[in-house]
């Protein structure tokens, strides 16, 4: 749990077993996605917003950088937002603001070509993100940039987050998978193509069966190797603490960074709040339920921690969770009926919960 409020007796219930991975939603209510994010900032310093599919980027990363969004970021009081996009391009970003915001033109299409190809960086943004160049240059030119533009307009710094954590043990496991595969194919071949009661064929089958079990124990080992590698966050945590120097912020990265046990936002200095955000509901049900089984396959060790609210674009509905808090699901309830807003500056034990965003739920 992210979210930090002390309840009076017998008003928690811990979850101690969690539910099956897909099935974690709740109430859903209709709201407008800048008022998520003042909500959250109403109760804690840090969002976490969990993007559930980085290949159907446009409508998230349209919302995220809204004029909209952004002015409720700076209203809150945020003046940080962090993305996972590749660290490297920091300097880019910075010199990208700065023009911003000293009413100098920028050429976006000159901003896409550097950010993706500067200094020949081997490892640029297509190979993680996109299948060609031509998507990412899309995306860089007609998502990022213009998020950057807003961002810088109401005074908002952002920050490259992706370390590529994970990115020497991601080539390992494909080289592994490709290894067994090729033994598997080989296999396959020699014994419908050859004579296999000849002793030497049968010797080579016996040989490239026990190598076939051999690369798929190494190939399953790659992948705990690389999800372990990749969801290492603490690295991405003391980035965002030493950066906002206790100061509010918003941060974006794929939603299993703040989906599984002892996660990102469970490093972060301050009460934090997760929210993932989809395009629609029933593609984020199925891709929750699919990446938390597989990681889970891999290793139950990485558990599953739903998040605390989910925000559907195309419905413009906020869903509670059943990782939702019950003081956070009632102040929503009453802002969706048009009661009185219970907020965590409320003075009255018995009406409000005390929010304290030093400690965590265990």
């Amino acid at each position: 749990m992210k979210l930090v409020i002390h309840l009076a007796q017998g008003d928690l219930s811990p979850i101690d077993t969690k539910p099956p991975s897909g099935d974690i939603l709740r109430d859903s209510f209709r709201m407008a996605f800048p008022d998520v994010v003042r909500l959250g900032f109403s109760n804690v310093d840090h969002i976490v917003l969990g993007d559930s599919d980085h290949g159907d980027y446009r409508q998230v990363w349209d919302t995220l950088g809204s004029p909209e969004t952004m002015a409720a970021v700076a209203e809150s009081g945020a003046p940080h937002m962090f993305l996972e996009l590749p660290y490297y391009r920091q300097g880019l970003v910075d010199e990208f603001q700065s023009k911003v915001a000293a009413g100098e033109a920028v050429n976006v299409g000159e901003f896409a070509q550097r950010f993706e190809h500067e200094d020949d960086v081997a490892h640029n943004i297509s190979q993680w993100r996109f299948r060609t160049g031509e998507e990412t240059q899309t995306f860089l030119q007609n998502s990022v940039a213009p998020l950057l533009v807003n961002a810088t307009r109401f005074g908002v710094d952002v920050n490259m987050l992706d370390h590529e954590n994970g990115r020497n043990q991601f080539e390992a496991r494909n080289d592994a998978r490709k290894a067994v595969i090729e033994t598997r194919d080989e296999i396959v071949r020699i014994r419908d193509t050859e004579n296999a009661s000849d002793p030497s064929v049968a010797a080579r089958l016996t040989q490239l069966r026990g190598q076939f079990q051999d690369q798929k124990a190494a190939y399953m080992q790659s992948r705990l190797d690389y999800y372990s590698a990749r969801f290492d966050d603490q690295n991405l945590a003391q980035t965002v603490n030493g950066v906002a120097q206790g100061q509010k912020s918003l941060t974006m990265l794929g939603f299993v960074h703040g989906s599984r046990l002892n996660d990102f936002e469970e490093y972060l200095q301050g009460g934090a709040l997760k929210i993932d955000i989809a395009t629609s509901r029933a593609s984020y049900e199925q891709d929750y339920a699919q990446r938390m089984d597989t990681i889970n396959a891999v290793s139950p060790a990485f558990g599953n921690d739903p998040p605390e609210l989910v925000y559907f674009i195309d419905e413009g509905v906020l869903a509670t969770t059943v990782n939702t808090p019950p003081a956070l699901a009632r102040q929503i309830e009453n802002i969706a009926s048009g009661a009185p807003d219970i907020t965590p500056n409320d003075t009255d034990p018995d009406q409000t919960p005390k929010i304290d965003t030093g400690m965590k739920w265990n």
